[in-house]
């Protein structure tokens, strides 16, 4: 019974709704600290990236000055290198400039860097190269000024990022303690609420629990006239409720039963033993019943055939019918208990194959292969030819060509089945329900169909487990019928 409001879904819900609030704080203050924390490294970042261009500028520097005392070319490499990085590093920040001061500044050093820079830094190279110490001490001294002049508008670039990641402190510091202010207050509103809804619901689930303890014990105790439970819940605790109003009523019901039939019990024992025996000849009668039936319209086909078949052919094949026809009425015309082998069967179902066979010609060819250990297994009698005539009706029958029907045997994990198998039609699973459970469903032949012989070897066998029916529409169908062995056959 599903119940609206039970205990496992209450308590799934408010482990829901915990889960949810902490969630829902914990990526608050996570989202929060993720951002707080890129603004802060992208101003670290600025602030390193000025002190990278200063840097390089003195590598610069430092360089020309070795140069100048050593006279070693590997300096120069050193000098143009660093000041290509210091343009790199300019190109890179000026992306990032955020006000028109910052852009003033760059755009004079850039100035400089592309003109007298470069080209006192150039004549500064040539003269030292040249050994010209008067040319060398002028222009090293002009490079020294613009290298100065540079450095001051960095250290102005500098004070600048300085003042803006201080007012950027500022406002996280505001930002933060809003977002603070609001994860608690997120935090406490879902803490009470929850706190508010297991603090009903226990209440409520303890009071019912108490009630059914108290009837636990009264009832325990041999007490049963004791109130009906009455609870104000829609969840387990009303199933459990109902369930143990009804188990009290009943066991009152029994222990009355019980003192009332304690003097009758041999006599139920008798009537019990004479209610089997007469269950066991109601399945006899009722199986006679099922057997006892011949359809004369199939006769009457059959003797339409030997007619045509009398006035095409000679008379042998005629005759050979006839004595098919003989043997078939013969066979269903047995005491209706006999209970015959499966070989038979096979004799009987052989005789109605030669029929059919004089109606349909070359239209349909038959296959029998029985193993010759299941040969002797008994049966109820008309077993195989109701199935092998539904697979003439409803499968192969409008086959202008190429019907195949097969009798064999098979072997499936240690359990012997006789199966009837065709290539016709095949049905569907309504059909396929229709044909085990509609008794209007019948053969030409004995007027018994496949519900008929399904009752009939449940009767016989004991067993609901005896016949099985596999189909796919325009493909086929195979029926199966489970044998077993001849341990205490029952007469039928």
């Amino acid at each position: 019974m599903n119940r609206k409001h039970s205990i496992k879904r209450s308590l799934f819900l408010i482990s829901i709704l915990i889960i949810i609030s902490l969630v829902v704080g914990n990526l608050f203050s996570y989202i929060s600290y993720r951002k707080f924390n890129s603004v802060s490294k992208k101003v670290n970042e600025r602030v390193y990236e000025i002190k990278d261009m200063v840097k390089t500028n003195s590598n610069i520097d430092i360089a020309l000055s070795n140069f100048a005392l050593s006279k070693d070319t590997s300096y120069m490499d050193v000098i143009f290198n660093n000041y290509q990085d210091l343009k790199s590093l300019i190109k890179e920040y000026q992306n990032e400039v955020y006000d028109r001061k910052s852009c003033l500044y760059l755009e004079n050093i850039e100035y400089i860097l592309d003109n007298e820079y470069y080209n006192t830094l150039e004549a500064t190279i040539w003269s030292i190269r040249g050994v010209n110490e008067d040319m060398i001490q002028n222009n090293y001294y002009e490079f020294k000024k613009l290298n100065q002049y540079v450095n001051i508008y960095f250290d102005l670039l500098f004070e600048k990022e300085l003042e803006y990641s201080r007012k950027v402190a500022l406002d996280m510091d505001k930002i933060a303690a809003q977002i603070n202010l609001r994860i608690i207050l997120l935090l406490f509103i879902s803490l009470f609420f929850i706190f508010f809804i297991g603090i009903s619901y226990g209440r409520r689930l303890l009071a019912n629990l108490k009630k059914l303890t108290d009837v636990a014990e009264e009832v325990s105790g041999g007490n049963f006239n004791v109130e009906k439970i009455e609870l104000n819940s829609d969840d387990e605790t009303a199933l459990l409720a109902e369930a143990f109003n009804k188990l009290i009523e009943n066991t009152k019901l029994l222990i009355i039963k019980i003192k009332e039939n304690a003097d009758f019990e041999v006599m139920l024992h008798r009537e019990e033993s004479e209610k089997a025996k007469v269950e066991v000849l109601l399945n006899q009668a009722k199986l006679k019943g099922l057997q006892a039936q011949i359809n004369p319209h199939f006769l009457f086909n059959t003797l339409n055939v030997i007619a045509k078949t009398a006035i095409l052919e000679d008379a042998d094949d005629t005759c050979i019918l006839i004595e098919s026809v003989s043997d078939m009425l013969r066979y269903n015309l047995k005491n209706i208990d006999t209970v015959i082998t499966i070989n038979e069967e096979l004799i009987n179902l052989q005789n109605y194959i030669l029929i059919q066979k004089a109606r349909f010609g070359e239209r349909v060819k038959f296959e029998i292969d029985i193993e010759n250990e299941v040969l002797n297994f008994k049966i109820p009698f008309l077993t195989l030819q109701p199935i092998v005539e539904n697979a003439f009706m409803h499968g192969v029958e409008d086959l202008e060509e190429g019907g195949i029907i097969k009798v064999y045997s098979l072997n499936v994990e240690h359990k012997k089945y006789l199966i009837v198998e065709d290539n016709g039609n095949g049905m569907d699973e309504d059909t396929i329900n229709s044909l085990l459970t509609d008794n209007t469903m019948t053969s030409h032949s004995t007027g018994i169909g496949i519900s008929n012989v399904k009752r009939r070897l449940e009767l016989f066998y004991n067993s609901t487990d005896t016949i099985f029916i596999e189909s796919q529409v325009g493909v086929g169908t195979k029926v199966l019928i489970k044998l077993k062995e001849n341990l205490g056959v029952r007469n039928v």
